[in-house]
């Protein structure tokens, strides 16, 4: 189950037997603390949570999937799988920090439809 902690952007994503998994796994921590995201193991289980906000799990996606190794396949689909779509509000808010971003590079980055992408850029125009 997904999470959003309240008051802020977090995400809190489920990683069972995240290390059995993975083969490799420290570079891969390494890649993850690397984004300022928190990954930890839930209690004395071999259970971890990967708490992040949205770019950091942007950011996480495209630093492991430039690595290639096989076993981490398993931890990019679990991302993809509990990746949250992003709301109008919150597209309006990251094209606001980032005001020179075009159509296409925030749908690549958000996995947005072009619809909703054409309607928060409109709102930052108009407003």
């Amino acid at each position: 189950m997904i999470k959003i902690i309240k008051n802020t952007s977090m995400i809190e994503i489920p990683l069972n037997s995240f290390v059995r998994r993975t083969q490799d796994h420290k570079p891969l921590k390494a890649l993850i603390m690397g984004t300022g995201a928190l990954l930890k193991r839930k209690g004395r289980s071999r259970n971890w949570v990967l708490k992040a906000d949205w770019p950091q799990i942007s950011e996480i996606l495209n630093n492991v999937q430039v690595n290639e190794e096989p076993s981490w396949q398993w931890f990019i689909n679990e991302l993809h799988k509990h990746k949250p779509q992003l709301s109008v509000n919150e597209l309006v808010e990251l094209i606001k920090q980032q005001p020179l971003i075009t159509l296409n590079q925030l749908i690549e980055k958000t996995d947005c439809t072009l619809a909703q992408a054409r309607e928060a850029i409109d709102i930052v125009e108009w407003h």
